[in-house]
């Protein structure tokens, strides 16, 4: 069904009050209640089931004008029957458009940019649409900033804690100066995995760190107590002569 403006306006017509005919007519719509005793019983108007299920009927349905002139809704409106959606779905009082699909042969973030980008070249919408991208592509681009968010502020508490612990600069940048060697494994995984860096990916990366930082805090426990203890030098001693000659 296409609403004439023009009709519209001659006959003194708001669209709105129209569709709201149409869906009390078809759908019903409740104008009063019934009281018997303390029990309440709401009152609704619609159109006989004999008249709903059938198609010609929809065109002759008589609506009254402001000026009480009854005017059939076939010259009004183009009433035809065709194929299209049973219910429109709304979100925030917007009509909603779902389209669903599954990724497959590549990451759900390559394919939304590329989607993005192909949608903002070639499509051209009307004056208030717009395109959203949800579901599993928003839960994952959310978690990655969730995930690199909480590991700045916990990379960064570590760094704190353990100033406090190794109480040495030296021993804090020794620490700190194994992480970049424990990405080499996990980047050259992440290329021969064909070179996406996952949700699960980042959280190995994660994890990597944590076993790297616990192995050297504990290296550099060992050397401090072969130090304090024994008595060893940190800095390495060149060999003797008796040991060069042998």
């Amino acid at each position: 069904m296409v609403l004439r403006e023009p009709e519209l306006q001659h006959w003194g017509f708001e669209p709105v009050s129209v569709l709201q005919d149409i869906h009390a007519a078809y759908k019903g719509e409740q104008v009063g209640d019934v009281y018997e005793g303390n029990r309440v019983f709401g009152v609704a108007v619609i159109l006989p089931p004999s008249l709903r299920s059938r198609a010609d009927a929809i065109s002759k349905l008589p609506l009254r004008n402001p000026e009480g002139v009854y005017v059939p809704l076939g010259k009004l409106a183009g009433v035809y029957e065709t194929s299209g959606r049973y219910a429109v779905l709304h979100d925030g009082a917007r009509r909603v458009e779902t389209i669903t699909l599954n990724v497959a042969g590549g990451n759900t973030r390559d394919f939304v940019r590329n989607a993005q980008r192909e949608i903002a070249a070639k499509v051209k919408l009307a004056p208030g649409d717009y395109v959203q991208f949800s579901g599993t592509a928003e839960a994952e681009a959310q978690s990655r900033r969730d995930l690199l968010a909480h590991s700045s502020l916990a990379a960064l508490g570590i760094i704190l804690l353990l100033s406090v612990v190794l109480m040495n600069v030296r021993n804090l940048l020794l620490v700190l100066a194994n992480l970049p060697f424990a990405l080499v494994g996990g980047v050259l995984a992440v290329f021969a995995g064909g070179g996406v860096l996952s949700l699960g990916a980042m959280v190995g990366f994660v994890t990597l760190f944590g076993i790297t930082v616990r192995n050297s805090i504990m290296l550099i426990s060992h050397y401090e107590h072969l130090v304090a203890v024994e008595g060893r030098e940190w800095a390495i001693a060149p060999p003797s002569m008796a040991q060069r000659k042998g």
